[in-house]
């Protein structure tokens, strides 16, 4: 620092500056080192207090601007920009306040009393809007403007307060230890940084599952006001009262005139942005590694910042040490600019870590607790590097400036600009470097400011003693630029392995990548699959899949065509429809082969999705070419609550509930905001992903959906996902045999395996009443945005390979359960299906019509394609009808009648059902007693007669003769349980269940159909 000064050159006062130390200030009293050591202390709570408003608040801001680019740079923006404020109004008035400490004591304080009713005050300024003031509005624009100064005044006047925090405890530290500046700052940056890191995950991974985001931001209130109760009672001491302001020398040439003072604040103000610039880069990059989900992104921001944090420490101990710390901290920028270049190369390897902490973890709670511990592992790693340097750069400036007499006010100055910088870098990363230069682009964009300002630093303000070292630094930072843009390259293979879910980040032989865009919001690639399938992923996560070729169809093509065609059977006659997530672009062409829909919108928050789904043209041709689609780059929640229009037809399909922000559109808040935009006779349907998820999670989906829509039917659209249609009025018929009737639809549903009518009734599981007694079975609460049950545990039910499909299984049950339970269900004289190979019900209802051929027309069949029981017991009944009497074994005989009863019933008509039962009605009077009643009850589940079953199942349950039969008993307890509830008789169910509960489920696990039975009987 000998010859840095805020001067001019030339001046004669070149040398003053420096803080001269006195002997007395050297040895300070053990008090005076534990009251500075409790401050550390306050402000490592105040940071943890600080990242927890941050993040809360960007939860609730985005409900309301929804999580468009446009909306995440505002809430960043809005933060960031209170917080510059903040820091200049304390490096503007602070060195002329007395009592820092108790300057601090209330701004925290008041932070905190806003943190206490910051719940309150969205919910009224929000419900105020919508009520209010949109609808007085008539342009879109006006009510952005309305969003954005709402947002701004929820969280402006707490991030001026937040921006002052730092300033003032640093300052208070300053004046009571001028002696050590440097260590005072850096240990403060350490401790508010190692504050936040934990608390970014103690608010995600603990905070919000116990409080809800209204208990979190609670918490860091509560938290506030205890320590400035704390503080306060601290600045009441005269040592801390009393103290001097730090002097600034010749103070009015200090003000930042001198070049080199603007300088160093430059330095804070480039370094921001470029810092911000990779942690972007590098949150997106790390979700091809970790995946997308919330807590991903919480254990990535906890990383980047405790990478800052080790930095601040490091340096905490040679600040003030150092000769000329200018000269060290040219060094370091241009070092940073290296190390994050090299985090590229790192960044290659994270994928094979990752492969192989997926090959040795378990699929266990332990297994995922170790997972985010490697998450955490890899990308504080990847980090680290650039972070650690990034640590030392604020507390180098800010040191610098104190000691070369810009006094007190460097402090919130150099914060200030910091993170005026941060914002600049914000805006420029998300809205134009990404989308323009892309991951790598981005990467070197940043590297270049800082290796540029390094140089800068080393030549104009350091100046000619180190012109040497400082072009030859200079030409190690530009050859790390030129080698990165020219060798780097970041494996497509890799960034769509999904490695996270899959383990493995090896190439796929012959898998060609045509498109690979960087968007605001996500990586979008196109993979092309040798055998001509065509899948579109986003930061490596498959969104859809379509064989081009034709030669077989995918599992997400039946959804999608299904989600197009069952909406329009619902509204024949819809008139408007609007789309959210475009994915392929396949349900929106759907929608459109129907001749009365007028216009359908279509809304994608990224771009980048919109032009990647041209790969699958001409299958999607009707998306991008029919006049009537018209795609909207938005956040639905953001589209819906700024447009007037209501649709007959609102089709949600976004991405997998565990990405982060997709929970928020599957949650009672986004339902009730679907509801209205709807039309009077409207309807809604939602599609929800059933692998790699879990019953409880579901149900809370069922119950945010049941809360709002009145009715709704749930239907297994291809033996993993399910397709709810809700009204909240009357049930809607769906008119299945009028879309096989028009050409273009009938078309799409040929290419997915769909012929039929009964298609589509046999995928039905259920109305808004079954499904909603069923789910709510399982203890969980709604899924909200407030207490959003989905985004906290999505990803983990997927890591664990959890799947939620056994609620398919009430369709392939024993007992008609469905039809005889369900209202909604269509009666058809004689069945007819196509097989399906996706859906369990569709093949059993195939294999019963072929059963039915054969047992009454004697039609040839391959009986040999049975699975080895079933063709055992076919066989055996055939015998049984043709020679009229059964095995020597009674227990033998009703096993085969009830394995083929199961086979036939659920899926058959009665009538039909009848016909192959009657060919054994002159051969019943010869058999056992026993034997005579089960055949009497498989023939009254045939029928549909409750009356029937309950008879008889409570005569064979008090014959006690199937008691030791734990298989027996259970179906006698279901037949009898839904015997009554097909009645109406609930108590009678229940005390069937009461009863011989206990025994049917001996050595067995609670079936969906015994969970749905008991819990249509509980209400």
């Amino acid at each position: 620092m000998r010859n840095l000064t805020c001067q001019d050159p030339g001046s004669d006062d070149a040398e003053a500056g420096p803080i001269e130390r006195s002997a007395a200030s050297a040895t300070r009293p053990s008090g005076a080192l534990a009251a500075r050591g409790i401050l550390f202390i306050v402000f490592t709570a105040s940071g943890f207090a600080g990242l927890i408003y941050e993040s809360i608040w960007s939860h609730y801001l985005r409900l309301f601007l929804g999580h468009a680019s446009y909306a995440q740079t505002l809430v960043l923006v809005i933060f960031m920009g209170g917080m510059a404020i903040g820091s200049a109004i304390a490096s503007r008035y602070a060195p002329g306040w007395r009592n820092l400490l108790l300057a601090y004591a209330v701004v925290e304080g008041v932070v905190g009393l806003f943190g206490l009713q910051f719940h309150a005050f969205f919910e009224q300024g929000t419900s105020l809007a919508y009520s209010v003031v949109f609808p007085g509005l008539e342009s879109a624009l006006g009510i952005q403007a309305v969003k954005w100064g709402l947002a701004a005044a929820l969280i402006l006047v707490q991030s001026i307060l937040l921006g002052m925090t730092f300033p003032l405890i640093s300052g208070a530290l300053v004046r009571r230890f001028p002696e050590a500046p440097g260590t005072s700052i850096a240990t403060l940056y350490f401790t508010n940084s190692l504050g936040a890191a934990v608390g970014v995950l103690v608010s995600g991974f603990v905070l919000v599952s116990w409080v809800g985001l209204p208990g979190t931001i609670m918490t860091a209130g509560l938290l506030s006001v205890f320590l400035a109760l704390f503080v306060w009672l601290m600045s009441r001491n005269p040592a801390w009262r009393d103290a001097p302001p730090l002097p600034a020398v010749k103070a009015p040439q200090a003000r930042g005139g001198s070049g080199a003072c603007r300088a160093l604040l430059v330095v804070a103000l480039v370094t921001g942005a470029a810092s911000f610039m990779y942690e972007i880069a590098w949150i997106r990059m790390l979700s091809h590694v970790l995946g997308s989900s919330t807590h991903a992104f919480e254990l990535i921001i906890s990383a980047f910042i405790f990478g800052i944090a080790c930095g601040s420490l490091w340096i905490r101990r040679r600040a003030d040490r150092w000769r000329d710390p200018v000269f060290g901290l040219g060094i370091i920028q241009v070092a940073m600019g290296v190390l994050a270049l090299a985090t590229l190369l790192s960044y290659s390897q994270s994928f094979e870590v990752m492969s192989f902490a997926m090959e040795k973890l378990r699929q266990s709670a332990g297994g995922y607790g170790a997972f985010n511990l490697v998450s955490h592992a890899i990308a504080f790693v990847v980090m680290l590097p650039a972070t650690f340097c990034a640590g030392m750069t604020l507390p180098l400036v800010t040191r610098a400036l104190i000691g070369n007499g810009y006094g007190e006010r460097s402090i919130g100055a150099t914060y200030a600009v910091n993170t005026l910088g941060a914002i600049v870098g914000i805006v420029v990363a998300v809205q134009l470097a990404m989308p323009a230069l892309g991951l790598k682009g981005l990467m070197v964009l940043g590297a270049a400011l800082d290796i540029g300002l390094g140089v800068y630093i080393l030549l104009n303000v350091v100046k000619v003693r180190c012109m040497r070292r400082a072009l030859y630094v200079g030409s190690v930072g530009a050859s790390a630029i030129v080698a990165t843009i020219l060798f780097v390259r970041l494996d497509p293979h890799s960034m769509t392995s999904a490695v996270y879910q899959h383990g493995s980040a090896s190439a796929i032989p012959g898998v060609e990548h045509p498109f690979h865009r960087d968007g605001k919001t996500a990586t979008v690639d196109i993979l092309s699959y040798p055998v001509g399938v065509i899948a579109i992923t986003t930061n490596g996560k498959t969104d859809a899949t379509i064989n081009m070729a034709e030669t077989f169809f995918t599992t997400d093509e039946v959804t999608m065509v299904l989600l197009g065609a069952m909406s329009i059977a619902a509204q024949p006659e819809a008139r408007s429809a609007a789309v959210i997530g475009f994915g392929s672009g396949l349900t929106t062409h759907v929608l459109l082969a129907s001749d009365t829909i007028e216009t359908v919108d279509t809304i994608e928050i990224e771009p980048a999705m919109v032009d990647a789904s041209q790969g699958f043209r001409p299958r999607v041709e009707r998306a991008y070419s029919d006049s009537r689609s018209r795609v909207h780059i938005d956040d639905a929640r953001a589209f819906f609550s700024s447009r007037r229009e209501r649709y007959d037809i609102i089709i949600s399909e976004p991405s997998q509930p565990w990405v982060s922000g997709v929970s928020n559109l599957y949650s009672s808040e986004f339902y009730k905001l679907v509801k209205d935009r709807l039309n009077e006779s409207g309807i809604f349907a939602q599609w929800l992903h059933m692998r790699r998820m879990n019953p409880v999670l579901v149900a809370s989906v069922v119950g945010a959906l049941a809360g709002e829509f009145s009715q709704f039917s749930a239907y297994n659209t291809n033996g993993r996902d399910i397709l709810m249609i809700a009204s909240d009025g009357a049930e809607p018929a769906l008119d299945f045999q009028s879309l096989l009737t028009m050409p273009n639809l009938a078309r799409e549903l040929e290419r997915v395996g769909v012929r039929h009518a009964q298609d589509f009734s046999v995928r039905r599981l259920g109305d808004a009443r079954l499904m909603a007694s069923y789910y709510g079975s399982f203890a969980t609460s709604r899924n909200s945005d407030y207490f959003p049950v989905l985004d906290l545990n999505a990803f983990r039910a997927s890591y664990l390979g959890h799947t939620a499909t056994e609620v398919f299984s009430l369709r392939d049950s024993p007992l008609p359960v469905i039809e005889m339970l369900d209202h909604g269900v269509a009666h058809l004289h004689q069945t007819k299906v196509s097989s399906d190979s996706h859906v369990a019900s569709l093949r059993s209802t195939h294999v019963a019509t072929q059963l039915r051929d054969y047992y009454l027309n004697r039609i040839a069949f391959d009986v040999e394609s049975l699975p080895a029981e079933l063709r055992n017991s076919v066989r055996e009944t055939e015998r049984l009808q043709r020679d009229c009497g059964p095995e020597s074994d009674s227990d033998m005989t009703i096993t085969h009648l009830k394995r083929v009863s199961a086979q036939l019933a659920p899926f058959l008509r009665p009538e039909e059902l009848a016909l192959i039962w009657r060919a054994y009605s002159g051969c019943v009077a010869t058999w056992p007693v026993h034997l005579q009643r089960w055949f009497t009850l498989l023939e009254a589940v045939s029928a549909r007669d409750a009356v029937h079953m309950v008879t008889v199942s409570g005569e064979l349950l008090e014959s006690g003769d199937d008691a030791f039969d734990a298989a027996r008993m259970r179906y006698l307890v279901a037949a009898s349980m839904l015997g009554y509830l097909s009645g109406g008789d609930r108590t009678s169910a229940m005390a069937i269940w009461t009863k011989y509960g206990n025994a049917a489920m001996a050595n067995g696990e609670l079936s969906a159909v015994m969970r749905l039975l008991i819990a249509q009987s509980r209400i």
